[in-house]
């Protein structure tokens, strides 16, 4: 047996109603999304500063003219130094860069956050 294109034509689309509701909520997702993945980024970023301060004398230390001092020349050479550094640029580049997207998310999330406020 064969439906009438009707019958068909009749019933709402449920396809259609799920996609206008995806379109509304995307900007909401893409939104915490983005803010979410900033607050991410500034906690490891702040981890890394913390497992950097080890070597602020040692940096500083390097602009002397004096002679480093046994520990600061152990610092220099171990693959933590280099490794903890470049952690750290790293991390500041992608939370500076989240930063502005993570603005703009605010901005979208704040009235429905801010409902009773």
């Amino acid at each position: 047996m064969v439906e009438s294109s009707a019958s068909n034509q009749s019933k709402p689309s449920r396809k259609s109603s799920k996609q206008s509701a995806d379109l509304t909520a995307a900007p909401l997702e893409v939104a915490a999304a983005d803010l979410a993945r900033f607050a991410a980024l500034r906690v490891k970023l702040q981890d890394a500063q913390e497992k950097a301060k080890p070597y602020v004398e040692l940096i500083e230390a390097l602009f002397r003219s004096d002679p480093l001092n046994d520990r600061q020349i152990e610092l220099a050479k171990s693959k933590d130094f280099a490794k903890a550094l470049t952690h750290l640029a790293t991390l500041k580049v992608e939370s500076d860069a989240a930063s502005a997207k993570a603005g703009e998310a605010w901005e979208i999330l704040k009235p429905i956050l801010m409902v009773n406020s």
